[in-house]
């Protein structure tokens, strides 16, 4: 049947955010056609991915890449829809979406909304103004500004940049965390921005820490029509974080909270939001309210979660792009979902810190019942990337292999 349906562009970037879109895909019967530049990584190995499609890795020309795209689509043909988990992706068709438009569709939110979603220092400005409940938040203009400024804050602060790959190419020890980190002591944040200015990457903003627990991290999955109808919403909350305090979920519970699904659905109304959003709150323990942190508009690395929980959203985005009856929202609470790479390397640093113990850590992988890159019915993508780690292992590859084996580095990064 489903050799009858438009396929979906799936643009990969080799990440566990990939797996999990194509098999949401997968399950729903649609068949999807993989676009990434590591055709024998994990995300390819999967029963779900109908075809492979060989594209240009970031570091090429946006000419290049979007030449590319558009003798893919036009190959497949109907306009096929394309999706991302990834940012890269994401920004490069949101960017480019007049020159794409008579090839292939898409549901991201207009130009403009994405930009203040994708920019944190717009986002945080534009959030402010609109009345939305996010930390009190400066934004230096270097690092000049930063030590003006400093003494006159309140600590803990938390640093992120504008973008989350800013700090992706910083050498060892200018940051702790890719996605930000916290800031105790005004001399340390002048610190911190100092290292920071030579690499040109001191344009960072500075939030108001939010003193909660990492398990007080939520997310909300959210879809909202193009004719600005709220689909639905299905919230997660983070169980442990990597790396601890200050990255991304490593393991995540389906747990419901309608007072998050009506927040959310009020704050992407105020922002004139249409199409898939995934939008991440703290709650303040002490004042008993939520924090809005952010909003991405792609899909979630732990987005299989949803889909195996009655909420497709991969799938509900599908049938609004093809004319289609979207599948029902629901949400069944309990299930988890891990990436135990990650995840046993958070636990080793909550148990140093005595935030979890070994009892702890195994009772809490028993309502596992999703993962980063193992499923009972996709088992490959596991077994292709614990093939690489151990060949890894065995005989570290340089970088003259990986540029010779090309897409086999699909796993030189975690």
């Amino acid at each position: 049947m489903s050799a009858l349906r438009v396929p979906v562009m799936v643009m990969g970037e080799h990440t566990a955010g990939d797996v999990g879109l194509v098999r949401s895909l997968g399950i729903a019967g649609v068949p999807v056609h993989l676009l990434t530049p590591y055709v024998r990584g994990s995300t390819a190995a999967s029963r779900y991915v109908h075809r492979i499609h060989a594209f240009p890795g970031p570091e090429a020309p946006v000419a290049e890449r979007m030449a590319a795209l558009r003798r893919i689509a036009t190959a497949i043909g109907g306009r096929p829809p394309v999706m991302m988990a990834g940012d890269g992706p994401l920004a490069l068709i949101s960017e480019n979406r007049e020159q794409l438009g008579d090839v292939l569709t898409h549901d991201l939110p207009p130009r403009e909304v994405v930009d203040v979603c994708f920019f944190k220092d717009q986002f945080a400005v534009h959030a402010q103004r609109l009345g939305l409940p996010t930390p009190e938040t400066f934004v230096p203009a270097n690092a000049g500004d930063v030590e003006a400024r400093a003494a006159t804050l309140s600590y803990p602060v938390f640093v992120k940049p504008f973008t989350k790959r800013a700090w992706g190419g910083l050498p060892a020890g200018v940051v702790e965390a890719q996605k930000g980190q916290r800031v105790d002591r005004a001399e340390d944040l002048v610190a911190l921005f100092r290292r920071l200015a030579p690499h040109g990457a001191d344009t960072a903003l500075v939030q108001s820490f939010v003193p909660s627990p990492d398990t007080e991290h939520y997310s909300v999955h959210a879809y909202v029509a193009p004719d600005g109808r709220f689909v639905g919403g299905f919230t997660t909350r983070k169980i442990r974080v990597w790396p601890p305090h200050r990255g991304v979920g490593c393991l995540v519970k389906s747990e419901r909270n309608v007072r998050l699904v009506e927040l959310t659905r009020d704050a992407l109304a105020r922002l004139g939001y249409r199409g898939f959003a995934l939008v991440q709150y703290k709650r303040h323990v002490e004042a008993d309210r939520y924090v809005l942190l952010e909003i991405n508009c792609r899909f979630s690395t732990s987005g299989e979660l949803p889909a195996r929980c009655g909420a497709n959203f991969p799938a509900v985005s599908y049938a609004t792009l093809t004319g289609g009856a979207p599948p029902a929202i629901a949400q069944r609470e309990g299930p988890r979902w891990v990436d135990f790479e990650k995840d046993f390397a958070a636990f080793r640093e909550y148990r140093v810190s005595g935030e979890w113990t070994w009892a702890g850590y195994l009772a809490s992988l028993l309502s596992v019942r999703s993962c980063a890159f193992f499923a009972v019915d996709d088992p490959r993508p596991f077994l292709r990337r614990a093939g690489f780690r151990i060949r890894q292992r065995l005989a570290p590859w340089d970088s003259t292999e990986r540029i010779a084996r090309g897409p086999a580095a699909d796993e030189a990064q975690p």
